[in-house]
């Protein structure tokens, strides 16, 4: 029923049901960014606005993050992903388009995520962070510490330091 009533496929529903107990943002992150739903290759003429995005999202790969390149369908998904939620601005058409449906694609995988959790496997804590992970994704903001500034339209992250600090 879960794959049914969210529109996903059964490897996403393995990945899901492959997530563990104490699943935080991170873990669902990289889960839906290896989903094939949400996953559209990387053309050459994205890279650079990928890779800028890359340097303004809150959670990074491992690894060194100078050496670090956005290449992969996969990589694409984890930055856009989170750039939907940072409200980053692509100027291509093209990528803004795609960020809409990975958009609409992750909640379908975050609501069967959560009704899995809550009717398969009986773990809260994962529904809660699915929940959450979806209300970021509805209101791009990250969390309550992001603050009623982030919503408003033309307002970027330095314009709301900016704002902070003075």
């Amino acid at each position: 029923h879960v794959m049914s009533r969210n529109f996903v496929d059964f490897e996403t529903m393995k990945s899901i049901v492959k997530l563990p107990h104490d699943s935080g943002p991170v873990q669902l992150l990289h889960m839906m960014a290896k989903c094939t739903k949400i996953q559209t290759q990387v053309r050459r003429d994205e890279k650079k606005h990928l890779n800028e995005a890359y340097k303004l999202i809150k959670f990074k790969f491992e690894g060194p993050q100078s050496k670090i390149r956005i290449q992969t369908a996969t990589q694409k998904a984890f930055v856009m992903l989170q750039a939907a939620v940072g409200q980053h601005y692509f100027q291509d058409f093209a990528l803004r388009q795609q960020m809409s449906n990975m958009i609409n694609g992750a909640t379908h995988i975050l609501s069967a995520v959560e009704q899995y959790a809550k009717e398969g496997s009986g773990n809260g804590q994962v529904a809660t962070q699915g929940m959450l992970f979806r209300r970021s994704l509805h209101s791009s903001l990250w969390g309550e510490n992001d603050g009623v500034l982030n919503q408003i339209c033309g307002v970027n992250q330095e314009m709301v330091a900016k704002l902070k600090s003075s």
